[in-house]
């Protein structure tokens, strides 16, 4: 199993900004715009160049209208709730996230 480096976490971490945002419809600017960020520190976020700060994390999960699991690890929590599996994962990505945001 090939362990993720951070740079590779972080690529993914932005494809699935990107993907969010053009579900819904929006443009780069208009995301930007709505976290309060230029639209030029959401590329860098999107192409995995930058972190984020955690406050940006949380406005960027209200207005992509997901749950940080969700926009961290990829995976919706089912209906039923997160399997011991699905939240060990999720925690791993967060706590990478989190360590590359210092």
């Amino acid at each position: 199993m090939r362990i993720r480096g951070q740079r590779d976490v972080l690529e993914e971490f932005g494809r699935r900004i990107v993907r969010l945002r053009e579900a819904k419809g929006w443009s780069r600017a208009e995301l930007a715009r709505r976290v309060g960020v230029t639209r030029e520190r959401l590329g860098h976020w999107e192409r995995g160049v930058s972190t984020l700060p955690l406050e940006n994390l949380i406005a960027l999960r209200r207005e992509l209208g997901v749950s940080v699991d969700e926009l961290v690890a990829g995976e919706p929590a089912p209906a039923g709730g997160l399997s011991r599996e699905q939240k060990d994962k999720a925690i791993s990505h967060l706590a990478t996230v989190i360590k590359l945001l210092r």
